[in-house]
């Protein structure tokens, strides 16, 4: 006679096999998830990190075009108003202070100021003077007069509108003697050949409705020493009565400046960044005397700027470079040695016009973050700045800084006012 148990086994023949997942099933099912969720996390950690890199490659990309673009905007007016080449290395409408050492007052972007910031070692500080973001305004006709003899003074009158009939803003000359600031003043002749540097002295000028009376120093003033410098020579031209537009003269230095990771820390690591400085022209003090105005920052990331001049020496109205570059070509600042050269032995004097004056621009950038699985192509030179990286690495030092990725962006532009 079979059992009450044997009569519901038979009635529901599956109930014996519904027992549930062994332990060994249930610890082979949670590792495969395990390692399923593992690999989906590694995997969305890989492909955000790729997206962070392209986002940072992204903008250290425009960085360095924001930086080139803001060099390049003053570099096309640069010589505006009359200013010439002038005496390279130093120049007068251009300059390039080549290969910044390590420490001392050569190092500073202002030299004579102790606590001016620092340019990165062997990085160029290029210097930008001309009327570079004002007007030139036009003078009344007889309006000048000297005081002395020879002349240490003298005023002149500008009006809206000019003695043509164009209208003039005069805002910036108003805001020069409003805050009483000892600007430069350049003053053109009527042909074009002539000018002269002197000084805004505010306490003889003074202000219409209409127009503006601009009392002005030659001698005896905060900066007129270091204005008259820039003239053609230290004394004014001898034709200052046909003297027939004015504008303020500006001075912009181009430099990367010196910042680390953790500001004040050197053992941080750099973090440079490119910046520009106004000072009065021809000086080595901040314009309108804000140390701020030494440190106006232009764009993150940029580690390097490079300045090289091309100049039509032969007059073929080229400006010749040889492959390699060397120091015997019509570049100065391309190759090695271009440097010592112009600063040991003397000047580059600009020759006779018409010539075709070419500058160019590199600058380099990277990113803050190191990538310990990249390594950046080697950089042997960048201009006459030499990098000398080697594969492999040379060293440690060399290893971290080229686990940086970095980009270099290269621009060349004829300086139209310096023909």
């Amino acid at each position: 006679m079979a059992s009450r148990q044997d009569h519901r086994a038979a009635a529901d023949p599956l109930r014996q096999g519904e027992q549930g997942f062994s332990l060994i099933e249930s610890l082979v099912s949670l590792l495969l998830v395990s390692l399923l969720l593992s690999g989906l996390v590694l995997m969305f950690q890989e492909i955000s990190r790729t997206a962070q890199l392209q986002i940072d490659l992204a903008g250290l990309q425009q960085a360095l075009r924001i930086g080139q673009h803001e060099v390049l905007r003053h570099l096309r007016m640069a010589g505006r108003g009359g200013l010439p080449l002038g005496n390279l290395p130093e120049g007068t409408a251009i300059g390039i202070r080549n290969a910044v050492p390590e420490e001392g007052d050569e190092a500073r972007v202002a030299r004579a100021d102790h606590d001016s910031p620092e340019a990165v070692a062997g990085t160029d500080v290029l210097i930008v003077r001309g009327v570079l973001t004002g007007p030139i305004f036009q003078i009344e006709p007889g309006t000048v007069s000297l005081l002395g003899a020879p002349p240490t003074a003298g005023s002149l009158q500008v009006r809206d509108p000019s003695p043509s009939g164009v209208s003039q803003a005069l805002e910036p000359l108003r805001k020069a003697i409003g805050d009483r600031t000892p600007e430069a003043l350049l003053l053109v002749t009527d042909s074009g050949s002539g000018y002269s540097v002197v000084e805004l002295d505010p306490n003889t000028s003074s202000l219409t409705s209409r127009g503006a009376t601009l009392g002005f120093r030659i001698e005896g003033g905060t900066h007129t020493s270091a204005y008259r410098r820039l003239g053609p020579d230290p004394a004014l031209p001898g034709t200052l009565e046909s003297i027939h537009a004015v504008g303020l003269l500006e001075e912009y230095r181009f430099y990367v400046r010196k910042e680390y990771q953790v500001p004040g820390d050197p053992e941080s690591g750099l973090a440079p960044r490119l910046a520009k400085a106004r000072l009065f022209p021809g000086t080595e003090t901040a314009h309108a005397g804000r140390p701020s105005n030494l440190r106006l920052d232009v764009a993150d990331g940029i580690s390097d700027l490079q300045a090289a001049m091309g100049l039509d020496r032969d007059g073929d109205f080229v400006a010749d470079e040889d492959v390699p570059p060397s120091t015997t070509d019509e570049w100065l600042f391309n190759a090695a040695g271009d440097g010592e050269a112009a600063g040991s032995g003397g000047t580059v004097v600009q020759a006779a016009r018409p010539r075709p004056l070419t500058l160019r621009v590199t600058t380099l950038g990277r990113l803050a973050r190191p990538d310990s699985r990249y390594l950046a192509a080697p950089l042997h030179w960048l201009e006459d700045r030499e990098y000398g990286e080697t594969t492999p690495p040379s060293g440690a030092t060399e290893r971290v800084a080229r686990s940086h990725r970095r980009r270099i962006i290269r621009s060349t532009i004829g300086l139209r006012n310096l023909w």
